[in-house]
């Protein structure tokens, strides 16, 4: 069975390598240290399964990411989980213009978040 393939996207390279240890022996993960490398990334011809991705990033936010891949009509179908360092995370998140999946305030649970990632990745092969 081929695995799902994961974009995760976060500036922070330990918080990079904690997400590969916990994901990468269920998934096929692409790490990106920010959202212009994952848009690049993506231009590629590179179609993730679900997008893991911090807000708080230099160039383009992790909502102006958001907003570009949900106006897309090549993008808008991929999950999105939002894993963030921002302490007021639910202010953020209802500052994005377009529906996230799931968001998750660091340090998080690791057992949530692959179970979030597990309901979203059915609910998304059901739809």
């Amino acid at each position: 069975m081929e695995l799902k393939k994961i974009l995760v996207i976060d500036t922070e390279i330990h918080m990079l390598n904690l997400l590969g240890v916990i994901l990468g022996d269920r998934y096929n993960l692409s790490m990106q240290s920010g959202s212009v490398e994952a848009m690049q990334w993506l231009h590629k011809g590179n179609m993730p399964d679900i997008i893991i991705s911090e807000i708080n990033m230099p160039y383009m936010s992790g909502s102006e990411l958001i907003s570009n891949l949900k106006i897309s009509g090549l993008y808008r179908h991929i999950p999105i989980i939002v894993l963030s360092g921002i302490k007021d995370l639910s202010t953020q998140i209802s500052a994005i213009p377009f529906k996230v999946d799931a968001y998750f305030s660091k340090p998080f649970n690791p057992l949530d978040l692959e179970m979030a990632m597990s309901n979203i990745l059915e609910n998304h092969a059901v739809n």
